[in-house]
């Protein structure tokens, strides 16, 4: 009994841990400042989405633009589009590697893509996650929601 009290401890504690870095990256990730290749591209389409409304989204990649949309409207500056292009970055990475037998294995190698590509290619690194999530499903034998996630990155 005490070896599943101890188990259960340790679990907490990973989780503890995992959570400090999933933030950590989160904020890091999205709150960087004038970090990245296209850094002033990107402010370029947030300040013209929001100075056009809605129908701005269309600038870029309809759901970069979305999400440049819903930062104006909260403003939130280009550092909440940010934000939630590392949450959306961070969910297809880590959905990717969570039943991976060696996942601090997996991180060590997905470093190159949070700190190259996530923090300066913010919607590459959004397709590149949905990518991810999409061969996960195709790992799991669900062809067709594969191939329809898949075109989401187009």
């Amino acid at each position: 009994m005490s070896f599943l009290l101890a188990l259960s401890k340790q679990l907490k504690v990973r989780r503890f841990a995992f959570s400090l870095i999933f933030l950590w990256l989160l904020f890091m990730i999205g709150l960087r400042q004038e970090i990245g290749a296209d850094w002033n591209n990107y402010l370029v389409y947030y300040r013209d989405i929001i100075q056009i409304g809605l129908r701005g989204i269309f600038i870029t990649e309809p759901g970069y633009g979305l999400l440049n949309y819903i930062s104006g409207q909260l403003d939130g500056g280009i550092y909440l589009t940010n934000t939630l292009s590392a949450l959306l970055f961070l969910f297809g990475l880590l959905f990717f590697i969570k039943d991976l037998p060696y996942k601090s294995l997996a991180i060590v190698i997905a470093s190159y893509l949070i700190f190259v590509v996530a923090m300066g290619y913010s919607r590459q690194a959004i397709a590149i996650s949905i990518v991810m999530v999409a061969y996960k499903f195709y790992m799991d034998k669900k062809n067709m929601i594969s191939i329809i996630i898949a075109f989401l990155a187009l």
